[in-house]
């Protein structure tokens, strides 16, 4: 054992308590003492509950020198502590400054860079007095000496992660900064505390557990959207100041997607006109809040749905108490708070399918369901209070709700079921159907009719005055084939919009006759005439609504295909592209609403990597002498970027096209890394899959909900005009980036006359882009 003197502070060293300072003349393992953390981290050996390892930092910059395919410092081992010897966390900082395909890149080529400035893999971790930072996006300055100051290695803002760590429980911090731009906590532990802390970042960069308490931190916003979402337990803000700056938005977000929040005695500063709980705030999410101001007045939390905030009494003010967020099983108690009887902090309600009640859920008349009910930390159900508006019956047993649709209503009715404890809340909405009507009955012999480019299926029920929600699915005849070409979704798809390809054919409509309270009746089938070629455009296809579009894999001349393809990267492409594999073309597109910038749009949205939506023209028998591609594209990205990394993801709408020989021309629309707030611009041409530059590539901001792109090819050249209706963000105009885009180039004469609009970005929620509207013209 050594023992040394620091700002009158005695340390005990020894295999358990290291001591570190770089102004040492060399590191002298046997004494316990190292001029470098690495050399430290190396050295440390497993803690205990009871009696943590410990790593004290004399104050300094500490480099923690990452590479482009490693993070910077590992801390491996249970129970280690890291604490600063300066009561100023800025006196001691852990830096680093690389950031997610700037200048560190996944190593395996599939998962997110390791770009984290501290990677620790451990229970019971715990950092004090320190500054724990990622200076990719940040200009590290140190008073203490200058000369170690350090700028930004980018102004692209890119997932600059300070600290990481997976599956992991029971860490804290004291009197820390932990400062990022995006993504600057990337964690996913069982159960998290900050205590006096200052937390800086813009997106996604605070949470990371399923159980968090901030108490007493400061929580420095510089965009919307700061927290991904709440664990599965709930996210605790106590005394916690919130300081606010946001450029390109009006509202603060406090999540993207929801969970269970509470602020109690927090206080909200900064230019936001509007603070919501969620991007889509869920029905029966339900947050609490207590003493909350903004600018010195009652805040007002989640005005868009009242019904999701709570404000919490004094009996629920102990029950979502930090100990009670944190103890668990093990009594863990870092803040040091008085033991309170364990309380339910959290009561999630789900349908047996395991969603929550967000999902559309219904229940028809007599008909029975179970709700599931997870209580955290658990207590019998029985104990609770359960009230039901609405016309369900509801009985506890177990830990499932019974449920019993009673609704003699004419109408479906909207209903909620609640458990309650202390005040703390699980809600359920469903719809109760009303109890069924007559089935319809056909008023005549339905019929098809073939008049303005469509096939509209004529049919009249015997009660004018019923909701129609007739099950239609339209089938195209080919031989002894039967290939589905339009389908049901948001309503009975009564019309079909022809394509070349029905030329010849007849087409059968199967009709399930339905009135929004009835069974469906026996399906009739209803057979066209043969499709001619004066009944179809074959000059101009038009999808602008696309709730019937068919998502069919099979190929035919005059049709759509889905599909799912890889590109060929080639050159300069593949500084940055992470390996990939395409998805199953099944499931390359879904039909549905976007979420985050685009959750105003409905349309095909992209649901597999490297899925592709193709046209293949007719043999020409006219040939056209130019091509016209015009689409409406949707991106989920709302500061446009786009995509979800810059790591080879884009979209290409390519005309003049052949999928065979992958030849032909086309537009790129990609996220690079060298800018976070746009997407790169580029004309190509394709030879056997082979893409090149046809003219300089443009940076812009265009790619924001709705972007409407306008191609048009000819024999001798082809131009782009890209165009937004969404308003230019702020750092958009800070570096210079076009709203509107102009491209055009000489071209070589194609023969080809297909088209493809093709994605390779990742398509989680959020990452999407969404296909609202098409139209390819054949010009003559």
């Amino acid at each position: 054992m050594e023992c040394i003197t620091k700002n009158k502070r005695t340390l005990t060293l020894g295999k358990n308590s290291l001591y570190v300072n770089p102004a040492l003349t060399a590191s002298n393992p046997e004494h316990f003492t190292y001029r470098s953390l690495h050399e430290a981290a190396a050295m440390i050996v497993p803690g205990t509950k009871n009696c943590p390892s410990v790593i004290y930092l004399e104050p300094d910059v500490y480099a923690m020198n990452g590479t482009k395919t490693s993070c910077g410092l590992t801390i491996q081992g249970d129970w280690i502590s890291l604490i600063g010897l300066s009561e100023n966390p800025q006196d001691t900082i852990l830096a680093d400054n690389r950031g997610h395909m700037v200048n560190s890149y996944p190593s395996d080529g599939f998962h997110s860079s390791p770009a984290q400035t501290l990677m620790v893999e451990g229970n019971g971790f715990h950092c004090e007095n320190l500054t724990i930072g990622n200076y990719c996006n940040l200009d590290l300055v140190y008073p203490l000496d200058p000369k170690k100051n350090m700028p930004r290695y980018s102004d692209t803002i890119t997932q600059a992660y300070a600290i990481g760590g997976y599956g992991y429980d029971q860490w804290s911090f004291e009197n820390c900064h932990i400062i990022g731009m995006l993504d600057t906590i990337s964690t996913r532990l069982e159960r998290a505390y900050y205590h006096n802390c200052v937390i800086k970042g813009t997106k996604d960069f605070i949470g990371g557990a399923e159980s968090i308490v901030f108490h007493e931190c400061t929580i420095k916003i510089q965009d919307t959207c700061p927290m991904y979402m709440s664990g599965t337990v709930a996210a605790l803000y106590k005394s916690c100041s919130f300081e606010v700056t946001l450029e390109d938005f009006d509202t603060l977000y406090l999540t993207k997607f929801g969970g269970m929040l509470i602020l109690d005695h927090c206080s909200f500063l900064g230019n936001m006109k509007h603070i919501e709980w969620a991007l889509e705030p869920e029905d029966d999410m339900r947050c609490y809040v207590n003493e909350v101001v903004c600018f010195d007045n009652p805040a007002i939390i989640g005005a868009s749905k009242p019904q999701n905030t709570v404000t919490m009494t004094k009996e629920m003010e102990d029950s979502l108490s930090i100990y009670n967020l944190l103890s668990g099983s093990d009594e863990w108690n870092p803040s040091g708070s008085d033991i309170l009887p364990a309380r339910p902090i959290r009561i999630e309600l789900k349908n047996p399918a395991g969603t929550s009640g967000s999902e559309p859920f219904s229940l028809s008349y007599q008909e029975e369901s179970v709700i599931l009910c997870r209580v955290v930390p658990f207590m019998p159900l029985e104990r609770m209070k359960l009230s039901v508006i609405g016309p369900i019956c509801c009985s506890v047993s177990g830990n499932e709700l019974h449920l019993r649709n009673e609704n003699k209503d004419t109408k479906s009715l909207s209903a909620n079921v609640c458990l309650s404890a202390y005040g703390v809340l699980g809600c359920y909405s469903l719809t109760a159907h009303a109890k069924k009507t007559p089935q319809p009955v056909l008023f005549a012999e339905p019929s098809i009719i073939l008049e303005q480019g469509k096939a509209i299926l004529s049919y009249a029920f015997d009660c004018k005055d019923s909701v129609d929600e007739s099950d239609i699915t339209w089938f195209r005849i080919e031989g002894d084939r039967e290939v589905p070409v339009a389908v049901s979704r948001t309503k009975p798809c009564r019309d079909y919009h022809l394509l070349p390809g029905d030329i010849g054919c007849q087409l059968k409509a199967v009709l399930y006759p339905k009135y929004q309270n009835s069974e469906a009746s026996d399906f009739v089938t209803i057979l066209s005439p043969f499709i001619s070629s004066e009944n179809v455009n074959t000059k101009e296809i038009t999808v602008n609504d696309f709730s019937t579009f068919s998502l069919e894999t099979n190929f035919r001349s005059g049709c759509f295909q889905i599909d799912t393809c890889h590109p060929s990267y080639e050159g300069v492409e593949t500084e940055h592209v992470a390996a990939w594999e395409a998805g199953n073309p099944s499931e390359a597109f879904v039909y549905g609403r976007g979420r985050d910038g685009a959750r105003s749009s409905y349309g095909l949205l992209t649901s597999a990597r490297g899925c592709c939506l193709r046209y293949w023209n007719l043999p020409d028998r006219v040939p056209a002498k130019a091509m016209k591609l015009s689409v409406v594209l949707c991106p989920e990205k709302d500061t446009g970027e786009g995509f979800g990394s810059a790591n080879g993801q884009f979209i290409e709408l390519k005309l003049n096209y052949d999928p065979i020989t992958k030849t032909g021309l086309g537009l790129r629309i990609e996220r690079l890394p060298v800018n976070a707030v746009s997407c790169c611009f580029s004309l190509r041409i394709y030879k056997k899959g082979i893409s090149s530059l046809l003219a300089p590539p443009v940076f812009s901001s265009a790619y924001l909900t709705p972007c409407t792109v306008v191609l048009y090819a000819d024999a001798s050249h082809i131009t782009a005009d890209i165009t937004s209706e969404a308003q230019q963000m702020e750092r958009a105009k800070v570096y210079g980036l076009l709203h509107n885009v102009h491209l055009e180039a000489p071209v070589p004469a194609f023969p080809y006359r297909d088209v493809e609009i093709h994605h390779t970005g990742t398509v989680p929620t959020g990452n999407r882009t969404l296909i609202e509207q098409l139209c390819i013209s054949y010009l003559t």
